[in-house]
C-alpha cells in the first residue's frame, strides 16, 4: 500500500547501534521521517483518511532488516525465491543475493528482479558464469568458470554488485577447490570486493580456507557441522578461527537447508564466539523457507539477547558490506523500519540436521514501512523449522 502521511503511535524503538530504547510517536511525510516525539498528537499533520494511524503499543519498532545471504534470482532454473514475498513483507528491506547469478545471467537478474522489486536487492556474483542454475553443479563443468569477466561487469553495475561468491564443497568443486578459491580471492583483490566463501565439506582444510581470505572477506555457514567447521573434536573453537577473527574475517550464519547446527552454535556461543551477521540462506530448495525474523528467534532460544540479534541483522551486515542504509530511526531519514510482535510462549525449533530445541520467544513481523510503501503482514508463524 502506498501512503503519503502516516503516524505510528506509542512506539518502543530500538536503536541497534547503541542497543538502547526510546519511546514516542513517528510522523512520516512523503516517505521521510518528519518528526519523532513523545507528544500525543502532532499539530497540523494531514493523514490519509483510510490509513493515517498505526498504534504500535506493546510492539517493538526497529530499522528494516538486512539479510546478507539469501537467493532471490528465481529465473532460468535458478534456486531463488520471490524477494518481496520473503523479504520486505517479512521485515527485510535489503537482501543480498549470494551468488545465484554469474556474468552470463546477472543482467537478466537485474532487469527482471532487482529493478522490479520493492525490496532493495544487492548481489554477490558467482564465479560460475551461470550462477546457481542446477545448483551443486556449477563447477562440474569447469568451462562455466568466468572470473575474468567479473571486473568488467562490476564496472557497469557498481551500485548492484557488492561481492564475489564461491562454493568449494567437495560435491561442487572437487579437487578444483584450491584453484577456485584462489581465483575468487584474486578477483576480490582486483575489484576490491569482499569474497563470500561457502566452505562446507571441502577437500581443503579450514586453516587453508581462512588463511586465503583477507580482512572483510566472509566465511558463511559458520555453524555448519562438517570437516571444515569452526569446532575441533572437543567442541572448542579452533585456533585458526581465532586467528581469522583477529585478521578481520566476517563470520556469517547462512542458516540454509543444511548449514546450521544447534549444537555447534550453542558450544561456540558459550565460548564467546558470536557471529558478526545472522542470515537465512533462503532459497527455493529450503523445505520450509524460514524468514529472517524466524532465524533470529532461534538465536534468542540460544540465549542471545534481542538487542544482539537485531544488531546482527541491521548494523552488522551494513558495516560488513560497507553499504549505505539507515540503521537507526532518525528525523530526516528515509522511512525504513519494521514493527515486530515479540510473542512469548513455548516454541519448538529445529536445526538443519533435524535436532529439535525449544525457545520462549518468537519474533513476528507485523508491519514494514519502507519509503512510501506500507506492508501489513499476515500471521506467518506456522510451518517453520
Amino acid at each position: 500500500m502506498i501512503f503519503k502521511n502516516l503516524l505510528i503511535k506509542n512506539c518502543t524503538i530500538l536503536n541497534p547501534e547503541t542497543k538502547k530504547y526510546f519511546f514516542g510517536n513517528i510522523l512520516i511525510e512523503d516517505g521521510i521521517i518528519a518528526k519523532i516525539s513523545k507528544e500525543a498528537k502532532f499539530k497540523d499533520a494531514k493523514y490519509d483518511s483510510w490509513a493515517d494511524e498505526i498504534d504500535a503499543e506493546g510492539r517493538l519498532t526497529v530499522p528494516g532488516l538486512t539479510d546478507m545471504h539469501a537467493h532471490v534470482y528465481n529465473r532460468n532454473d535458478s534456486i531463488g525465491v520471490e524477494p518481496d514475498e520473503y523479504c520486505v513483507k517479512r521485515g527485510v528491506t535489503l537482501v543480498v543475493d549470494a551468488g545465484t547469478s554469474g556474468t552470463a545471467t546477472f543482467e537478466d537478474f537485474k532487469s527482471n528482479i532487482i529493478d522490479q522489486s520493492d525490496t532493495t536487492v544487492k548481489a554477490f556474483i558467482n564465479l560460475s558464469s551461470t550462477g546457481l542454475q542446477n545448483p551443486g553443479r556449477e563447477f562440474r563443468d569447469i568451462g562455466k568458470l568466468d572470473y575474468l569477466g567479473i571486473p568488467n561487469l562490476y564496472k557497469q553495475y557498481k551500485n548492484e554488485i557488492i561481492g564475489i561468491k564461491i562454493r568449494i564443497s567437495e560435491n561442487i568443486a572437487g579437487k578444483n577447490a584450491g584453484q577456485l578459491l584462489k581465483y575468487a580471492v584474486q578477483t576480490g583483490e582486483k575489484t576490491r570486493l569482499p569474497v563470500m566463501v561457502h566452505p562446507s565439506n571441502s577437500l581443503l582444510l579450514l586453516d587453508e580456507i581462512l588463511g586465503s581470505l583477507h580482512k572483510g572477506d566472509i566465511f558463511t555457514h559458520c555453524f555448519h557441522n562438517s570437516n571444515t567447521g569452526i569446532l575441533d573434536a572437543d567442541l572448542k573453537i579452533k585456533k585458526c578461527v581465532r586467528n581469522a577473527l583477529d585478521k578481520g574475517i566476517i563470520f556469517d550464519v547462512g542458516h540454509g537447508a543444511g548449514s546450521f547446527s544447534y549444537k555447534v552454535a550453542e558450544a561456540s556461543i558459550k565460548q564467546g564466539f558470536l557471529p558478526h551477521t545472522i542470515s537465512t540462506d533462503l532459497h527455493a530448495k529450503n523445505p520450509k523457507r524460514p524468514d529472517l525474523p524466524y532465524v533470529l528467534s532461534k538465536f534468542l532460544a540460544l540465549g542471545m539477547s534481542i538487542e544482539d540479534a537485531i544488531e546482527r541483522a541491521t548494523v552488522g551486515p551494513i558495516r560488513a558490506l560497507n553499504l549505505k542504509k539507515n540503521t537507526k530511526l532518525a528525523v530526516g531519514g528515509i522511512t525504513d523500519f519494521v514493527i515486530f510482535d515479540i510473542k512469548t510462549g513455548n516454541f519448538n525449533f529445529e536445526d538443519s540436521y533435524g535436532y529439535r530445541f525449544a525457545g520462549n520467544k518468537l519474533i513476528c513481523p507485523l508491519v514494514t514501512v519502507y519509503g512510501k510503501n506500507l506492508f501489513r503482514i499476515e500471521d506467518i508463524t506456522n510451518n517453520k523449522w
